[in-house]
C-alpha cells in the first residue's frame, strides 16, 4: 500500500488517541489491494466507532458512528450502498445504482439524509464537537 495511505491511517490513529479516551484498534491491516483501519473509543458518555477501507483505486469506504451508553446508534455517517440513500439520490432509476456508495447520514430515528460530500474522520470529529457540546 502506498506510503500516503499508511501515513493517513497513522494520522487517524493519532487524532483518535488525542480526541477520544480508551481507544482500541479493532483492525489495522494493509496489503497490496487495500488498507483498513477500524477503531473505537469513548467521548464523553458516548462510544465512537470508526472504520475506513482505502482501496488501491483511491476510493474510500467509511463509517463513523456515535452510540449511546446502551450501544444504540445515535448518528452514523457512511458511504455504503444503502438502499434508502440510493433511492434518495437516484429516485426512480435507483435499481441501476444498487451498489453505489452514496455519502449519507443516519439520525437517531434512523432517518437517512444525503450529505453534500464524503466525510473524513476530521470532519466527523468537528461535527461531534459542534453537535454534541
Amino acid at each position: 500500500m502506498a506510503w500516503t495511505i499508511a501515513k493517513h491511517i497513522e494520522n487517524v490513529i493519532t487524532k483518535a488517541e488525542h480526541f477520544l479516551q480508551d481507544v482500541k484498534i479493532i483492525q489495522h491491516d494493509e496489503d497490496i489491494q487495500r488498507a483498513i483501519i477500524a477503531l473505537e473509543g469513548k467521548w464523553q458518555n458516548y462510544r465512537v466507532v470508526i472504520q475506513e477501507i482505502h482501496r488501491v483505486d483511491g476510493t474510500i469506504r467509511y463509517a463513523y458512528c456515535l452510540l449511546n451508553e446502551a450501544n444504540k446508534q445515535l448518528y452514523r455517517f457512511d458511504n455504503s450502498g444503502d438502499r434508502l440513500a440510493i433511492k434518495l439520490r437516484y429516485k426512480a432509476d435507483w435499481k441501476k445504482y444498487q451498489h453505489a456508495e452514496i455519502p449519507h447520514q443516519h439520525d437517531p430515528d434512523n432517518q437517512v439524509t444525503l450529505t453534500n460530500a464524503a466525510m473524513t474522520f476530521e470532519d466527523f470529529l468537528m461535527w461531534l464537537s459542534n453537535k454534541m457540546e
